[in-house]
């Protein structure tokens, strides 16, 4: 995405006021949407095979969310697609608790983690992501951006306003304590 697109969705975003000015969201929609799909099919590249839960569906559904939320949306286009990454992990996590899928392979980019920890139940990986974020926030939230959204920790650290070398340092922790709570489940 050209860094004019960026600036057209960041004073888009500026203009929105909650639920009565869903114009500026509606509008910023359609130039964010080719990074919603590629986050969306990320996501479900692992997950269950649904045929209701397509790639389309995902982003819609995150769409819907998102459109929801009131007094959130004075943010650029990196928190956006963050939050979306955001809905869509909980749009999955719902789906896989309907249909109480607990051996599934989960909608991650594990890569960075040992090998026995790369392909754990998605419910218990929201778990432990939820146990962390009462331990850290900012590491649970680096995870988050990580493997749900696919950003990098440049990006991430620009997001969260943090020096890299915070965002590193978290990644290493929060990947090591959640590879071995995986390894112990």
């Amino acid at each position: 995405m050209g860094g004019g697109d960026a600036e057209a969705i960041d004073r888009l975003l500026a203009g929105w006021t909650g639920k009565a000015d869903a114009a500026a969201l509606d509008a910023a929609m359609p130039l964010v949407y080719l990074e919603l799909k590629s986050i969306a099919t990320r996501a479900l590249r692992s997950h269950a095979r649904d045929p209701a839960m397509r790639t389309t569906t995902l982003v819609h559904e995150a769409y819907l969310r998102l459109r929801e939320r009131d007094a959130v949306w004075k943010v650029g286009r990196e928190a956006l697609i963050a939050m979306a990454a955001q809905a869509m992990r909980r749009i999955l996590v719902d789906d896989a608790r309907r249909r109480e899928a607990r051996k599934r392979q989960p909608p991650l980019d594990l890569a960075d983690f040992p090998e026995a920890a790369r392909h754990p139940d998605v419910l218990l990986f929201d778990a432990l992501l939820d146990e962390l974020a009462g331990l850290s926030a900012r590491q649970a939230r680096i995870v988050e951006l990580k493997c749900f959204a696919g950003m990098g920790i440049e990006d991430i650290a620009e997001l969260l306003d943090v020096a890299r070398v915070t965002v590193v340092r978290d990644w290493r922790i929060a990947r090591a304590w959640l590879a071995q709570r995986m390894a112990d489940a």
